[in-house]
């Protein structure tokens, strides 16, 4: 009895885990979120002729101008006002934002914005980099799988200093050493999974 009833919950984590995996992928392949985000930043460089609330008349090629960050309804209505449409998000006004489950059952808030940030490029040896400036989307509040994920699916291989996709604070850093990101899905009984912030650089080829 005791045997069955472990093959029963080990089948329903399997299960939950394999759920959680499949919203993970849409969140971040369809419209509804990252996808949808990322889509829409190109539709408004295509259409206005100039990066998200750049200076039109002498471009800077930075988000913002090369200021603070762009979230919320400032970015909502930024994108609006150009005719971009808008991934659903958490509904009208909230499109920003984005409710997921961790791994524990608990709720999560995604949230997007739209920076110009240091980044480390190569400086044209190997192992030497330099400090440039990529326009960059970034993602608040992400678990420590969901975020892997994005790495994986962004960049073939997970890293948390290299490519495309990189954890807040190691993002311009110019050593060569590679980094794995800083934690992972653990938590104290049922509580709620700590978060990382994940830079998704806009710029990379």
């Amino acid at each position: 009895m005791i045997i069955v009833i472990g093959i029963l919950i080990s089948m329903v984590k399997v299960g939950g885990d394999l759920m959680r995996q499949s919203a993970y992928v849409k969140l971040i392949n369809d419209f509804i979120f990252i996808g949808g985000w990322h889509n829409a930043y190109g539709s408004y460089q295509v259409d206005q002729g100039h990066v998200l609330l750049d200076d039109p008349d002498s471009p800077t090629k930075h988000i913002n101008r090369g200021g603070a960050a762009v979230k919320g309804k400032e970015l909502i209505n930024a994108m609006l006002a150009a005719g971009v449409s808008l991934p659903s998000g958490r509904g009208v006004g909230f499109e920003t934002h984005y409710g997921y489950l961790d791994s524990n059952g608990n709720p999560q808030d995604i949230e997007v914005s739209f920076q110009a940030l240091d980044w480390a490029v190569p400086d044209g040896a190997i192992g030497s980099y330099r400090v440039d400036t990529h326009n960059v989307m970034i993602l608040e509040r992400v678990t420590p799988d969901l975020a892997r994920m994005i790495d994986a699916q962004k960049d073939g291989l997970v890293d948390a200093r290299f490519g495309c996709v990189r954890q807040k604070g190691t993002a311009a850093e110019t050593t060569a050493a590679s980094k794995t990101w800083s934690l992972d899905n653990t938590a104290t009984d049922e509580a709620q999974i700590a978060t990382l912030t994940v830079y998704v650089s806009m710029d990379c080829n």
